[in-house]
């Protein structure tokens, strides 16, 4: 289905102010988890009002744009669509009578929902589980009243599995966020100045508010901002399944102890290394890779050399077409052969999905003319990605899994066997592959498991329906589907 996206909002306590320019600017700072589309609803003099279109954030919420606009509370989105449509009209915030909202996350039991709304008599006019949300919201307002939000927000709990971050906005300017009861990715809050803000991500908070504390929506929990006062309540009770893969790639360097975890696993790889290193440099693939990379090199003694570049911050792994990735794979690169001719290069990823951008960055380590190196040994300070995701990551089948290609089985001591991943080195033509076990990742944590979804380097998936679809996938991929 659809999002793993960035959401957003913000409110003025004191009812007046226009607080529309720093939203932008906070929906700007969760550009790198949805490049497809954006948009923003606001009240302006009682009336609620929706800008969204296809396109990053500065096209879309630009100046020309919200000329005249203003308003003192609002949410934002950035959306990341994986396998849905990229139809313009499916950007949010979604509009209702009486409110607007934005979702970051993925349905797992999508198709039961869907049939049983359809059941009731409601024409599903999309095929996105944002539109689903939206009618379900509808619903537990008309059982409950908007003066009771718990109650509905409880009665999304009880009919959706799966992963759903919302932001709210009534039309009287109540502002809500809601953290589903696994909390696979709990955004942060803060006030600040008479304001409050909610996202994503706290980087995106410090980009307006430097150095403010701020706080996390917990797994089950309600926050609201009504009038000048703000509020916090627990829905439902918590079953911690964070998504770990938020930190391994997705979030900004600067989000939440974001660069220690990724500079950690680095040196977690280094010191298991099993290939004697001998000399050589190490290398990230930018820019989510380098703390990880930095973690290596400490680790292991070797210099960290910027022999690759990003040219652009676009990201090629939510790009939802496999030939839109490859494209922007082929030019995402500048390589400084100064720097690699004749090198032993131990590159540095932070995760391996697909492998597309990879394989051709070896490729053009290898040509004599832009890179030059005698050897490259892969090192990724993630565990394999063997199994789909059903909350919100855009690697939904087993086919597509670079790793699933050539294993499976079962993982031993949470590694892959020597002779796989020979396989996995010589289709990607490189001289050794490593990948991090999946005991270390909570180790750097100092975490256990038991609070954190790692479904897809596992396959123990923290749903219902996540286990029942995982099991359709492997049928499916047992088949040859």
């Amino acid at each position: 289905m659809d999002e793993k996206c960035g959401v957003i909002g913000m409110k003025r306590l004191g009812g007046s102010g226009d607080i529309l320019p720093q939203t932008v600017r906070i929906t700007e700072g969760l550009q790198h988890r949805g490049e497809l589309g954006a948009g923003m609803a606001w009240i302006q003099e009682g009336v609620m009002r929706v800008l969204k279109d296809n396109g990053l954030v500065r096209d879309v919420l630009s100046a020309d744009r919200l000329q005249g606009a203003h308003g003192a509370s609002a949410i934002a989105h950035t959306r990341y669509a994986t396998s849905g449509s990229r139809d313009a009209r499916l950007a949010q915030p979604f509009l209702h009578p009486g409110f607007a909202f934005a979702f970051n996350g993925n349905i797992a039991n999508y198709a039961s929902v869907a049939a049983n709304l359809r059941a009731q008599g409601i024409a599903l006019q999309t095929n996105v589980d944002t539109e689903l949300i939206g009618h379900l919201l509808v619903q537990g307002i008309q059982h409950s009243s908007r003066k009771n939000m718990r109650a509905v927000f409880g009665h999304l709990e009880g009919i959706l599995d799966g992963a759903f971050t919302i932001v709210m906005l009534e039309d009287d300017g109540t502002l809500h966020a809601y953290c589903d009861r696994h909390g696979f990715r709990k955004p942060c809050r803060a006030s600040h100045d008479g304001c409050v803000a909610v996202a994503s991500e706290d980087a995106a908070i410090h980009d307006i508010w430097p150095g403010v504390t701020t706080e996390e929506i917990g797994a089950g929990q309600l926050f609201t901002v009504r009038g000048p006062r703000s509020h916090l309540c627990q829905v439902v009770p918590a079953e911690p399944s964070a998504c770990f893969f938020e930190g391994t790639y997705f979030k900004r360097r600067d989000s939440q102890d974001v660069e220690r975890k990724r500079c950690g696993w680095g040196k977690e790889m280094a010191r298991i290394e099993h290939v004697p290193l001998n000399g050589g440099i190490v290398v990230a693939i930018p820019a989510s890779a380098r703390a990880a990379a930095q973690g290596f090199a400490e680790g292991s003694g070797l210099p960290l050399v910027e022999g690759i570049e990003s040219r652009f911050k676009g990201r090629t792994f939510i790009e939802g077409v496999e030939v839109d990735r490859v494209k922007k794979a082929r030019k995402k690169y500048d390589l400084h052969p100064e720097l690699l001719r004749g090198q032993k290069v131990f590159l540095v990823d932070d995760s391996k999905v697909r492998g597309t951008t990879l394989k051709i960055l070896v490729e053009r380590l290898w040509d004599e003319n832009e890179g030059g190196v005698k050897e490259i040994h892969v090192r990724i300070a993630c565990p394999p990605v063997l199994a789909p995701c059903f909350y919100g990551m855009d690697f939904p089948e087993i086919k597509e899994l670079l790793a699933r290609q050539n294993f499976n089985g079962t993982l031993q001591a949470g590694e892959l066997p020597e002779e796989v991943l020979a396989t996995i080195a010589a289709r990607l033509k490189v001289n050794s592959i490593r990948f991090l076990p999946v005991e270390s990742v909570p180790e750097v944590l100092a975490d256990r498991c038991h609070g954190l979804c790692m479904a897809c380097v596992t396959g123990q998936y923290p749903t219902p329906s996540g286990r029942v679809l995982y099991e359709v996938e492997e049928r499916k991929a047992r088949r040859g589907a």
